[in-house]
């Protein structure tokens, strides 16, 4: 007992991130799958005002969103994770947004910010999609360790109400390694 009262912030902190959860923690299971029902659109200069209309339209029902970026470094940064033998895999700090997939209830859009021989939007518009989910739980793998100080460099904020699923898959078995290609087999 007296172990969880020296340690009651991560306690209470542990409970705020998994009590969202309509079943107890001990039952929760992490299960890869693939969904066959959603709608999936590729997001370009093109059509960005029309999937910015559905995006908002999806908003107003949904309580949550996913997140993931994808993200390019520059030479020198690539140079310099060579230099640590493996130690380092990505350049967070350095990581510039190429695109970003978003899932709202069963809406799936892929932002193309950064791609070659692509008419891409502008990192300006991806922020205008991020502001219209600012304000809902927003999922993402290593929101914490990733996507969130993603989007401080280029925005100058961070996802407030967020869960960061690498985070909830430690509280379910501390045990295993909690990598996205783990978890995602």
């Amino acid at each position: 007992l007296q172990l969880l009262v020296d340690q009651a912030e991560t306690v209470y902190l542990a409970y705020e991130l998994i009590s969202f959860m309509p079943v107890p923690a001990r039952k929760i299971k992490w299960e890869a799958r693939i969904e066959s029902d959603v709608t999936k659109t590729l997001v370009t200069a093109d059509n960005f005002e029309i999937c910015k209309s559905q995006v908002m339209a999806s908003c107003k029902t949904a309580e949550s969103a996913v997140i993931d970026y994808e993200t390019d470094i520059s030479d020198e940064a690539r140079e310099w994770i060579e230099q640590t033998d493996g130690a380092i895999k990505v350049d967070v700090i350095g990581s510039r947004i190429a695109g970003m997939g978003l899932k709202i209830g069963t809406d799936c859009w892929y932002f193309s910010v950064d791609h070659a021989d692509t008419k891409n939007i502008t990192l300006e518009n991806l922020e205008e999609i991020l502001l219209l989910i600012k304000g809902k739980r927003v999922f993402a793998h290593n929101l914490g360790g990733f996507e969130n100080p993603v989007t401080y460099n280029h925005y100058g904020w961070m996802f407030e109400n967020a869960i960061d699923t690498r985070l909830l898959a430690s509280y379910i078995d501390e045990n295993e390694f909690q990598g996205l290609k783990i978890l995602s087999k």
